[in-house]
């Protein structure tokens, strides 16, 4: 028979440990998963942003010969150049997902 602390264990002790030990480890499993979960959301909505700036950019630069108004060129020009310049952030955003 096991010793617990010099006496002989209890059975019931090492299966109420067990239960416990059991528990937890569910408990921790499906913590994990939702976190998972939410992260793997956030990684595509992330990603999905990425992908919608640059098509705006494109979009900027590509529509400067048709648009006329006031500075156009100048206008399409820095919104293409401050879309770009968020690319690089959200990308390194979604490193931490």
């Amino acid at each position: 028979m096991q010793e617990w602390r010099g006496k002989p264990a209890p059975r019931e002790d090492f299966q109420n440990q067990a239960d416990f030990l059991r528990d937890c480890l569910n408990t921790n499993i499906e913590a994990f998963r939702k976190r998972r979960l939410h992260n793997r959301s956030v990684s595509f909505a992330i990603k999905l942003i990425t992908a919608i700036i640059g098509a705006l950019i494109t979009l900027a630069i590509g529509i400067k010969p048709y648009v006329h108004f006031n500075n156009s060129e100048t206008v399409l020009s820095c919104t293409a150049l401050l879309l770009s310049a968020t690319i690089p952030v959200i990308s390194t955003w979604a490193a931490f997902f």
